[in-house]
């Protein structure tokens, strides 16, 4: 009939046991159905299906559902029932940085490495989070931790006599420099490179492939190569090496990126192409470039902001909307623009996550930027593009927990939820300042 495969084997013959249910919850997950998900663990948990692992499983998907006032009085409950559980204590530190809660966050996380002081990934996140509580004065010890996670989760080491940079004078020396986080980060870390050229060091970027054409071109005083693991095999002509993001102890005392000139470069003439195509098709309006939606699997309930949602944009006459959104979002444009005829312009010619390249030109061809927190902001900052995050009360570190500013970028400016999940207010007062410019 019209059932899917999954409720056709939960109707069959077989008895609809815990197993099958799990293994149809999982399913649903994938399929990104989380409704249904919670339909399913919902049973399990009122069978008292209760182990450690349906518990992560089960908060998971109540702060996927975005059951707030939930999924943290559930990983509570799971602490009593298995009170020596480092998995459930995890995700109780997440739970908190998911409700904004940062200063619990940041308890449990130190609790979690006064029992395993080895765990990068939790070191990692102490690390940011002392470093968002502080305005990134305190923090740069654990966050430094981030590149042995990082070579963790990648799987590669560095030689043995291929020291680590930690600060020395560079002057002379060559420093490779080296890129293992998405785009957002290493676009935001490599505002450090200017300082690090001006020392008169000799600096190899090893970036991302479809990055190389950017950073190249931005910095063209630095040798930027693909990176690949074998570069850190060996010492090679290097005097030092460190992990991009294992700048900022060093740099960021000295020079602060957002008080300094923009230092990503898009290409001009891709830039003119696409601002004047745009222009010509909007009849000269306004080109306002948005992006709403982050695959994060762990803070996309936190920020995505549905197209739909964004109604406060969607009604101005005077500007166009322009879909700076990487993915396959063409159904949800389709389907708001018969709502909102013309309100938002996609172009199928610039794929945002394949081609970084394009992406900045087409980010730079735009009058004003409007981004939920993603790799957007970050290449329209660091180009000097007029733009307002709309940030999560949960926040992040690097933007710290108040404030309309930001150490990274002087263009930003930081549009602060005040009510998880509750978008109405920020996108009202993005309204009102396009109104009063």
């Amino acid at each position: 009939g019209n059932k899917t495969p999954i409720e056709s084997m939960l109707t069959t013959s077989l008895p609809a046991c815990k197993g099958i249910k799990r293994v149809a919850a999982r399913l649903y997950q994938d399929m990104e159905q989380f409704d249904k998900q919670l339909a399913m663990l919902e049973q399990l948990y009122k069978a008292d299906e209760n182990t450690e692992a349906f518990y992560d499983e089960y908060v998971r998907c109540l702060k996927n559902n975005k059951l707030a006032d939930r999924f943290l009085v559930v990983a509570n409950e799971a602490l009593v029932k298995f009170p020596d559980s480092l998995t459930l204590l995890k995700l109780r530190a997440n739970a908190h940085f998911w409700l904004g809660n940062h200063r619990a966050a940041l308890a449990d996380g130190e609790a979690i490495l006064q029992r395993t002081p080895s765990d990068h990934y939790v070191r990692t996140t102490v690390g940011s989070l002392k470093l968002m509580l502080s305005g990134c004065k305190d923090g740069f010890e654990e966050y430094a931790a981030h590149g042995k996670y990082e070579m963790e989760r990648l799987g590669f080491s560095i030689a043995p006599d291929f020291p680590e940079w930690q600060g020395e004078a560079i002057a002379g020396k060559h420093l490779l420099i080296w890129v293992s986080q998405g785009i957002g980060d290493v676009v935001m870390f490599s505002g450090f490179l200017p300082w690090i050229i001006k020392q008169d060091a000799k600096v190899t970027f090893a970036v991302q492939d479809k990055s190389v054409p950017l950073f190249a071109r931005s910095f063209p005083d630095a040798h930027v190569v693909p990176f690949n693991k074998g570069l850190l095999a060996a010492k090679g002509s290097y005097d030092y090496h460190t992990p991009v993001g294992q700048l900022m102890p060093y740099v960021l005392p000295h020079y602060t990126p957002a008080e300094h000139p923009a230092y990503i470069t898009a290409d001009t003439h891709k830039v003119d192409a696409l601002r004047k195509r745009y222009k010509a098709q909007c009849d000269g309006k306004k080109l306002v470039g948005i992006s709403w939606h982050t695959i994060n699997p762990d803070t996309f309930t936190q920020r995505n902001i549905p197209l739909i949602d964004w109604k406060a944009l969607l009604e101005l006459p005077d500007i166009q909307l322009v879909s700076l959104q990487y993915g396959d979002h063409k159904k949800e444009i389709e389907a708001v623009n018969r709502k909102y005829p013309g309100a938002v312009m996609l172009d199928n010619e610039v794929d945002a996550f394949a081609d970084t390249d394009a992406s900045a030109a087409q980010i730079a061809a735009m009058d004003e930027v409007i981004s939920i927190q993603n790799s957007t902001i970050h290449l329209a900052g660091a180009m000097g593009i007029k733009t307002t995050i709309l940030l999560s009360a949960a926040s992040e570190w690097r933007w710290g927990v108040e404030g309309s500013s930001n150490r990274w970028y002087k263009s930003v400016y930081v549009e602060r939820q005040q009510k998880l999940y509750d978008w109405v207010e920020p996108l009202q007062k993005v309204k009102e300042r396009i109104l009063n410019q």
